[in-house]
């Protein structure tokens, strides 16, 4: 039996502990699901045995995969409580578009790298009503660490920006995203004068 899986990062290589019932060390532990495949956990540890193990993960993202322990030829008994995933996107930064239209660049972590797996939008309140703005044209900047992405042309600030990644979305604080974007600002580069007849 499994009892319990943990999150871990996307970048892979990262430790997860699990906690089966008569684990033995030299077998094998794997993360599956019917759709996205299997994901082989290496450098079995044993931690405490027969109780608590570690491995190593690959990098990917997701959530609700399938554990499973394999003893001797034995696969460990399916315990729909416990399901492992990644750790959903962390936004830490985000640049200003211009009014007009542009590329945004998010910092954080947790992106992934498989730009295929990515829908970034921004939620805006519209007269009274939630509206959704998709960032398009999304690039893998620094894998894992660093984004881009087409907003079109607007204006305010203050609206929440969401990075879903393979299903899993970054996590509201308060009602709102922990990182917002907003347009740039006015800049005023030169005045005319009138005459003092205005």
């Amino acid at each position: 039996d499994v009892n319990k899986s943990p999150s871990t990062p996307g970048e892979g290589a990262q430790s997860s502990y699990i906690t089966p019932v008569n684990y033995q060390p030299s077998n094998t532990t794997s993360w599956s699901s019917e759709t996205r495949g299997e994901l082989l956990c290496t450098s079995v540890l044993v931690i405490i045995p027969h109780v608590t193990i570690s491995c190593l993960v690959p990098s990917g993202s997701g959530a609700s995969y399938r554990v499973e322990v394999t003893v001797a030829g034995l696969v460990s008994i399916h315990n729909s409580a416990v399901l492992f995933s990644y750790l959903p996107p962390v936004l830490t930064l985000v640049s200003s578009p211009p009014t007009q239209g542009g590329f945004i660049t998010i910092d954080g972590y947790n992106f992934g790298n498989q730009v295929n797996l990515l829908v970034i939008y921004v939620s805006i309140i519209m007269l009274g009503q939630p509206q959704v703005i998709p960032c398009t044209s999304p690039q893998i900047s620094i894998p894992h660490s660093q984004i881009k992405c087409y907003l079109p042309a607007g204006s305010g600030h203050h609206f929440d920006l969401f990075v879903v990644l393979n299903g899993v979305s970054n996590i509201l604080v308060n009602g709102s995203t922990a990182v917002q974007v907003s347009y740039a600002a006015p800049i005023i580069s030169t005045v005319t004068y009138p005459g003092t007849q205005g």
